[in-house]
């Protein structure tokens, strides 16, 4: 059998090629969509995380605040001066 007999006839190549083409185009385009997404997915758990970190120091200044203003308001009535006489 010679090579030439052996090759495959250019027009079934062609449709081939195209056909390969095609799905590749596919592939990339799924595996572009899919990296949107996770990266869509990415930044909206940073944006939580972020919210949830602001909450949680918003509160612990809160708790700051007030144990401090029990420590002034204690302070306060232990140094109020005795009058009398």
């Amino acid at each position: 059998m010679a090579a030439s007999e052996m090759m495959v006839p250019e027009k079934p190549r062609q449709k081939l090629h195209e056909e390969w083409l095609l799905r590749e185009q596919k592939a990339q385009e799924e595996f572009r969509i899919k990296k949107e997404k996770e990266e869509a997915a990415r930044k909206r758990q940073e944006e939580q995380e972020r919210k949830l970190k602001e909450e949680w120091e918003e509160q612990q200044r809160k708790e700051r605040e007030e144990e401090e203003q029990k420590l002034q308001e204690k302070r306060e009535r232990e140094v109020i001066p005795v009058t009398g006489g």
